[in-house]
């Protein structure tokens, strides 16, 4: 009786530690009565009973006669290997590398993942497939979009035996470029193209002036093309922005707008000066003898603020640098310039265009007197008190067209150098410096062009997003005859070298209704991968662009604008201070700096010589 109460306890123990170890193997744990790993026990699990002496057993008990069999899939505690792909779609401008991230791909338990990336499908025309990619057996390939449309990738992720795929795309965007048009009908007004060529539009429908005449067309499109406009290319995927100077029924304004804009939709009016509306006192648009206008906006860095010029009363005095956000919210009048801008030796001279240090500060260039010029740097608030980031005097560079902020504290500049006899030479990029154990005076860091002859020009250029390159228009004769596209490394570390596969204008400053200045605008577009400018051809001015990193292979260019007969294009220029280039070889410097006094003001006097 005591033997048989016995066991039925027994029966009981044995059968609860049973399902314990259930339990716990099935957790993928391990059991403490004696089962392993490999789900074996040396206790029998088939009866519970081992067959030694009739005491209870859990490690194999009695004699050692009590052996398993095994136990069973209920023995088996073996984790599954698993793979989680990660990788996410991306949006890009057509040109951009498009790179790739599968790292954030993970194994359970952890384990070495070896990737595998594989092309499905491209777009129409693109020649990407799987043996395009850059480190494709790695968690971070990388390709060069060729086409506009979408790419569609596979990423396969493995750990031992175990795979798991996931589908990733690359949707690639044309980016925006815009230009200015004119024609008889319209007069001049601002348009955007993709730089595949397609989805060209007219943005500006305010702009309007039926009495232009042909004579004028070069005039109006290249003055606005030089320092009437300037585009902040938005993400990929977001509409762009842009600001221009308008001058639509006499009212000199700074008008602001999106690549999407329309008639309908149009750019809206963020300054402005109501003296040039039309004045019945003395019949014309003002009674000043140069009415108030606007010139040089340029974007910040981000794309939220717009710097520009305003001028009031006469040509060359009384200029004030302000800003304002794109949605026309914050207007401040950051700083007034010196009442003669160049100083006195120039007065029609107009300001070159304000550059923004970063997203807080912008910097200009004041002439002072006949022997040099500065660069003074202001917060962006109104009535700001200019602090001087670097003086120069001509002798160690003449006053520069253009200018701006590179790394380092330096500044890049176009100007022309002084020859050993005093003489001014070739218009070379010179990185500048200030000292600041010298007063902030000026320092040239390096020439990065080196003109060859003392006539030749580099000149408009634009720096990288990234500001390590700067692409210019070389001229090595000073006769428009041989301007070419290039590209040059800020830092000097490669020499500067002509855009392969864009072309030599040989055509010249094309008279007529293409009159001169017809060499401008070299802009960094779609991330920094492409390059679009203005390229003169037989048949006229073109507005062209060209990926900018094809190495040494030579690109194709693409014309997505083309003059003809009735109508001309050009392309944004960098902010020129007007018609001419400001060089005068082997002249004075003085004698040398001719140019707009204002671009609305010009506009305004021009048309009102006509009435």
């Amino acid at each position: 009786m005591k033997v048989h109460v016995f066991s039925r306890s027994l029966y009981l123990v044995v059968g609860i530690g049973w399902v314990a170890a259930t339990l716990v193997s099935a957790c993928g744990g391990s059991s403490d009565n004696g089962v392993d790993s490999g789900g074996t026990s040396d206790a029998s699990m088939n009866d519970g009973i081992g067959s030694g002496d009739d005491g209870p057993t859990t490690d194999g008990g009695g004699d050692g006669s009590g052996s398993s069999s095994g136990g069973g899939d209920s023995g088996d505690t073996s984790t599954t290997q698993t793979v989680t792909p990660n990788a996410s779609n991306l949006t890009l401008y057509e040109g951009m590398v498009a790179a790739l991230d599968g790292t954030g791909t993970t194994a359970n338990p952890p384990g070495t993942i070896a990737f595998a990336w594989t092309v499905v499908s491209a777009p129409l025309g693109s020649a990407i497939v799987t043996a395009s990619l850059q480190n494709a057996n790695t968690a971070q390939p990388s390709f060069t979009t060729d086409a506009v449309g979408v790419y569609t990738l596979q990423m396969t992720a493995t750990v031992g035996t175990t795979m798991a795929t996931k589908t990733v795309t690359v949707t690639a965007v044309a980016a925006p470029v815009f230009y200015v048009y004119w024609d008889a009908t319209n007069g001049t007004n601002y348009q955007v193209i993709g730089t595949d060529g397609t989805g060209q539009s007219t943005l500006t429908c305010n702009y309007a002036n039926t009495a232009t005449v042909a004579a004028d067309a070069s005039f109006e499109a290249v003055s606005s093309a030089l320092h009437g406009m300037d585009w902040w290319e938005a993400p990929p995927g977001t509409p762009s922005r842009f600001a221009y100077m308008n001058t639509s029924g006499g009212h000199a304004g700074l008008w602001a707008g999106l690549s999407t804009s329309t008639c309908a939709t149009p750019p809206t009016l963020r300054d402005s000066h109501a003296g040039m509306w039309w004045d019945t006192n003395c019949g014309k648009y003002s009674c000043y003898d140069a009415p108030p206008a606007f010139s040089q906006p340029v974007f910040s860095p981000d794309g939220n603020r717009i710097a520009y010029v305003k001028q009031y009363g006469d040509a060359g005095s009384d200029y004030t640098f302000a800003t304002i956000g794109f949605d026309g919210t914050n207007a401040h009048s950051v700083a007034t310039g010196p009442t003669e801008f160049d100083a006195g030796t120039n007065p029609n001279s107009s300001p070159t265009r304000p550059r923004w240090q970063d997203n807080t500060d912008i910097g200009w260039i004041e002439y002072t007197g006949n022997t040099g010029w500065q660069i003074r740097v202001a917060p962006d608030a109104n009535g700001s008190s200019p602090v001087t980031f670097m003086t120069c005097d001509v002798g160690v560079a003449p006053r520069p067209t253009q200018f701006d902020f590179v790394a380092g504290g330096a500044v890049l500049v176009s100007a022309q150098t002084v020859q050993p006899d005093g003489a001014l030479g070739s218009a070379d990029l010179l990185v500048l410096k200030p000292n600041s154990s010298n007063g902030n005076a000026c320092e040239l860091v390096r020439n990065l062009t080196l003109g060859s002859a003392s006539s030749a020009k580099a000149y408009d250029f634009s720096l990288s997003p990234d500001k390590k390159t700067v692409a210019y228009l070389n001229d090595p004769s000073g006769g428009d005859t041989a301007v070419t596209l290039y590209v040059a490394a800020v830092d000097g570390t490669t020499s500067p070298m002509p855009v392969p596969g864009a072309p030599t204008n040989t055509h010249g400053a094309i008279v007529g209704v293409y009159e001169q200045n017809t060499n401008v605008g070299p802009r960094w577009v779609a991330g920094g991968s492409k390059l679009t400018w203005g390229n003169p051809t037989a048949a006229g001015n073109a507005v062209a662009v060209i990926q900018a990193n094809a190495g040494d292979a030579a690109g194709t260019v693409t014309v997505l604008a083309q003059s003809t007969a009735t109508s001309v294009v050009s392309a944004v220029g960098n902010g020129l201070p007007g018609c001419s280039m400001g060089f005068a070889a082997g002249g004075s410097l003085a004698a040398g700096v001719s140019s707009i006094g204002g671009f609305a003001a010009l506009l305004i006097r021009r048309r009102r010589r006509r009435s």
